[in-house]
């Protein structure tokens, strides 16, 4: 599958996540907003996101979470990533946008 270029896809909107974590998976509602490289948002009911896409990468953390969420843009309505505490791996995602 070829990369996406750099910034030709706006993250913006909601998106259905699908989260595995060791113990539980969690299926929360994302809703981003994009300018640029900065990337914001809501995750879920629980708190406010911050953090950045540059080019086909993207990484954000929730407020009130020490996790971090990095991953990919495979399409424009598809996200592939994985969670990380500090550097250990605790987990995988996806997203769709709704």
């Amino acid at each position: 599958m070829a990369a996406v270029p750099a910034l030709a896809t706006d993250l913006s909107g909601r998106w259905n996540f699908d989260i595995m974590l060791e113990l539980k998976n969690l299926k929360p509602v994302v809703v981003f907003r994009q300018q640029g490289e900065k990337l914001e948002g809501d995750y879920g009911s629980e708190a406010a996101l911050t953090g950045w896409v540059k080019g086909s990468k993207l990484s954000f953390r929730p407020a009130s979470k020490t996790l971090v969420y990095q991953g990919d843009i495979e399409t424009a309505i598809t996200l592939k990533g994985r969670i990380l505490d500090g550097k250990k791996l605790v987990g995988a995602w996806t997203a769709e946008k709704q």
